[in-house]
């Protein structure tokens, strides 16, 4: 009984065998047979440029598309040649019977519909006519200096891509990650494939405006695909003091906050413990603005003058080894009060906007008392 169920396994594996050489030879015969028949067509490929007119000098592959024993496509096997469009835009080839398929030989260009497929039959007109459309993928970044506005050379960046995977996690660089340097006007030129990209400094010792642009590379902006980055070793940052007012319910003195101190903190790299570096003081313009200077890659603490006895939360740590913004909101206080009859003073806070006046609703403000508000302290 066991010989014969072994007998019947082998004779199954050796049927199988034959059907699966059965197949590729038969395959293999039509193939044979489509290629020997001697019939050819011609086929007319118009390609144009991104404003309509004829492309010259484009390099597009055709190959012939064949299946294999196991019913899977093969590119190229029988058949497989370049063409350059001529002066009209233009590529022309007498092609046997058969299916192929054309694409843009250079893959960081952009050609619409990014392929063809199409068969050859003895029944298919005669010319075969197709149209496609050739895009320069060619972007432009124009690299200039922050404060002086002049082209800067030697400046790199990192492009790389960004999607979503599977999982909807956004990633950068798996499919580009190239570094490009400013050439002496200033410029970075990048051929890239359609999709999504970033553009970030290199240079950790510089800033860039935008410190992070991403961008698309699509058939309809390749043309004309220009960006602006401003680059430089320092950054003028501009503090804005919000209008919030912190006043008696009947007011008999008023004191403006407007002082801004912007100190330097200075970072042990090898222990990093933290100590107080050189700090300079600010008064606000009638505009209620400062402007401070940052050096790239150092850190920077910055607040407003407290107002005696209350401690509002008006200061941020400015690291310049990361992206700045370049517009800081602080707020700017305004105290008013009375304690002459020695009873605890009510006070009201109200936020307004600062280009009409007018209250704003729903706003939130921390306070810590650290010490009796005294008149003494506002004046």
């Amino acid at each position: 009984m066991k010989k014969e169920n072994r007998g019947n396994f082998w004779l199954r594996c050796l049927l199988s065998l034959l059907v699966i050489v059965g197949s590729a030879i038969t395959l293999l015969i039509t193939n044979q047979v489509e290629a020997q028949t001697g019939v050819t067509k011609t086929a007319v490929f118009n390609v144009t440029d991104a404003n309509g007119q004829p492309a010259s000098g484009v390099s597009y592959t055709i190959q012939d598309i064949s299946t294999d024993p196991f019913g899977l496509p093969i590119e190229g096997q029988n058949f497989a040649q370049e063409y350059v469009t001529d002066a009209n835009g233009q590529i022309q080839e007498n092609l046997p019977v058969g299916k192929y398929v054309i694409r843009l030989t250079d893959s960081n260009q952009y050609s619409s519909p990014t392929e063809i497929q199409f068969s050859v039959t003895e029944t298919s007109q005669d010319p075969l006519t197709f149209d496609l459309q050739f895009y320069k993928t060619l972007t432009v970044f124009n690299v200039t200096d922050i404060n002086t506005g002049q082209p800067v050379p030697g400046v790199s960046y990192t492009i790389k891509d960004v999607y979503n995977d599977p999982s909807g996690w956004n990633r950068e660089g798996d499919k580009f990650s190239q570094e490009f340097v400013t050439d002496a006007s200033g410029q970075i030129k990048a051929s890239l494939p359609e999709g999504k990209y970033t553009i970030k400094l290199t240079n950790a010792d510089q800033f860039s405006l935008p410190s992070n642009l991403q961008f698309y590379v699509t058939a309809t902006n390749n043309d004309n695909n220009t960006f602006d980055l401003q680059v430089s070793k320092t950054l003028e940052v501009t503090v804005q003091l919000a209008e919030l007012s912190f006043q008696q319910i009947n007011p008999t003195l008023i004191k403006q906050i407007t002082d801004v101190t912007l100190s330097e903190i200075i970072i042990d790299e090898t222990t990093g413990n933290q100590t107080p570096g050189p700090s300079q003081t600010f008064t606000t313009d009638a505009n209620g603005q400062v402007k401070v200077t940052l050096e790239a890659g150092k850190v920077y603490n910055l607040v407003n003058k407290q107002l005696d006895g209350y401690q509002p939360p008006t200061g941020m740590i400015l690291d310049t080894r990361r992206p700045v913004p370049t517009q800081i909101d602080l707020m700017n206080l305004k105290a008013s009060g009375d304690s002459s009859n020695g009873q605890p003073v009510p006070f009201k806070i109200v936020k307004t906007d600062q280009d009409t006046g007018q209250p704003i609703g729903w706003s939130s403000l921390s306070i810590r008392l650290i010490r009796p508000l005294r008149i003494a302290s506002l004046k």
